[in-house]
């Protein structure tokens, strides 16, 4: 096979798909943020919420400072 016939995988995917791939690959990213529910967060606070034991020491910590507000953070 001389390399003219050959098909290389850099001439398989030209810049349009490209770009394609890229803005479907970030809708993804995005959208399994916001499943995650804390997509409002910057990174830094989603970086100090670690794990879920945090995360409920946390909503302990708020009902106890404002316990009217318990209605609506155990509906979430």
């Amino acid at each position: 096979m001389e390399d003219k016939e050959r098909s290389y995988p850099y001439d398989l995917v030209d810049e349009d798909d490209m770009r394609r791939i890229k803005r479907r690959a970030m809708r993804l990213v995005e959208r399994m943020h916001s499943a995650t529910g804390m997509y409002h967060l910057s990174e830094e606070n989603r970086a100090r919420l670690t794990t879920e034991h945090e995360t409920d020491e946390i909503a302990a910590a708020l009902h106890d400072e404002m316990p009217w507000m318990s209605p609506a953070t155990e509906a979430l």
